[in-house]
């Protein structure tokens, strides 16, 4: 701070929030404006979870970021069960922006990029959320793109990456698709992964709501039992329920390691 002549500054300090979420589940309400509740069952063992505000990693040409970025802690750690994100805006310039553009995004290490993930905006807690299943780096930023209303529900523009080997010991899986619909809102969504014996290796959602508009989920290359796949092609399966409807989109994957 400076007044005239006279100088003065003080170092601040800013703690993380952090709490111990076991099977049991739990939530952490953070002052970085960052909520975060984990159900029952989605985590496997006890972990220390800890929120904090961090220097964004990079910048998007088709959004602009409307809060701060915060990073929760442990990065790697994939979620049995999905969690609900929810961050605040409240600090923000709503004039700046349409609260009804608003997502929540998430930074992908590996692509080093910034993937939305669809979100619900509630305009009178000025908060926006999603459900996650895994933890990461998050923020919201305010996007002018526009999803066309499909006539039927549609899964459509799936995208993995790695797009053509994935190594579970290097890095995360991300699956993004478009969740689409004419009437509802939120669809139950299930993913699993087969091998080429049709059998069942992992089940990464089971009937969890998402958002209609773009979604995205990671895997840790880990099946149900908690074992490393081994190497091969797989069949990735996303069914979506909703109104009487039933989408099912398939995707080959193939594991090298």
């Amino acid at each position: 701070a400076n007044v005239g002549e006279i100088q003065g500054a003080a170092r601040v300090t800013v703690l993380p929030t952090t709490a111990t979420i076991g099977r049991s589940g739990g939530r952490i309400d953070s002052l970085a404006g960052a909520v975060i509740d984990f159900p029952t069952n989605s985590i496997n063992t006890t972990h220390r979870v800890e929120i904090s505000i961090i220097e964004s990693p990079g910048t998007t040409t088709s959004a602009q970021r409307v809060t701060r970025v915060i990073e929760i802690q442990p990065r790697k750690l994939i979620l049995k069960r999905p969690a609900q994100l929810a961050l605040s805006y409240a600090d923000s310039i709503t004039e700046a922006f349409e609260p009804n553009r608003l997502s929540i995004y998430f930074w992908d290490d590996y692509q080093e990029k910034w993937i939305q993930i669809s979100s619900r905006v509630n305009l009178s807690e000025k908060t926006v959320t999603a459900t996650v299943n895994h933890l990461a780096s998050y923020t919201v930023m305010a996007s002018d793109q526009v999803i066309p209303r499909s006539e039927q529900l549609r899964i459509d523009g799936i995208r993995l990456t790695p797009p053509v080997f994935y190594a579970p010991e290097t890095n995360r899986l991300t699956i993004e698709y478009l969740l689409n619909a004419p009437k509802v809102n939120v669809a139950a969504v299930s993913v699993e992964i087969f091998d080429f014996s049709d059998r069942r290796v992992h089940t990464l959602l089971n009937k969890e709501p998402r958002h209609i508009g773009r979604n995205a989920e990671q895997w840790d290359g880990q099946t149900d039992s908690g074992e490393t796949v081994r190497n091969g092609r797989y069949v990735l399966v996303i069914i979506a329920k909703a109104g009487g409807e039933t989408a099912v989109l398939r995707k080959l994957l193939v594991v090298y390691k």
